[in-house]
């Protein structure tokens, strides 16, 4: 099992953040396509309601690099469902992720959400925990997750600040 936190400085509104990034298609085509250069990121669902609004995503991320244990057992592909839902009320963002395989001895999930900051910025906040319950190779999948998570987000935090930079949204 493991879990982390990570804390990224993001530069725009709150509400630019979470409207144009979070759920505008633009910008995470742009971040899973073309940054992160995922082989494919497509909205399943996306239900904009009252209290909550919700999104279903299948991704596909680049599996090159895998230890040759996890390759044999896990294929040349893999791909996962992120089923998230965002409450407006406390503004966080809760997303349950279920992978192609060990769907079913894998447990990942997590939040986001927004600390405010001084000057023009917040911080993003992801907790993130995972458990993959396979013998013999599950907390190297774990590792292999959490390290793959770690540079997303990162890349996600640099790829959001350039966007604003360059004028992807008010940073007002």
């Amino acid at each position: 099992m493991a879990d982390v936190t990570l804390r990224h400085d993001i530069f725009c509104t709150e509400n630019d953040y979470w409207e144009k990034c979070v759920w505008g298609a633009p910008f995470n085509e742009g971040l899973y396509l073309k940054s992160l250069g995922f082989p494919r990121y497509e909205v399943q669902s996306d239900i904009d309601g009252t209290d909550v609004r919700t999104r279903r995503t299948l991704i596909e991320p680049p599996v090159a690099g895998l230890p040759a244990p996890l390759k044999k057992v896990m294929g040349d592909t893999l791909s996962y469902v992120e089923n998230a839902t965002f409450n407006k009320a406390t503004r966080v963002y809760a997303f349950k992720v279920t992978p192609s395989v060990f769907a079913d001895k894998a447990k990942i999930h997590g939040t986001l959400s927004c600390e405010a900051a001084a000057g023009n910025k917040f911080v993003r906040v992801a907790k993130i925990f995972v458990e993959v319950k396979v013998f013999g190779i599950g907390g190297m999948v774990e590792e292999r997750i959490m390290a793959d998570l770690r540079r997303s987000y990162d890349v996600g935090a640099t790829f959001t600040n350039d966007f604003a930079a360059q004028g992807g949204f008010s940073t007002k």
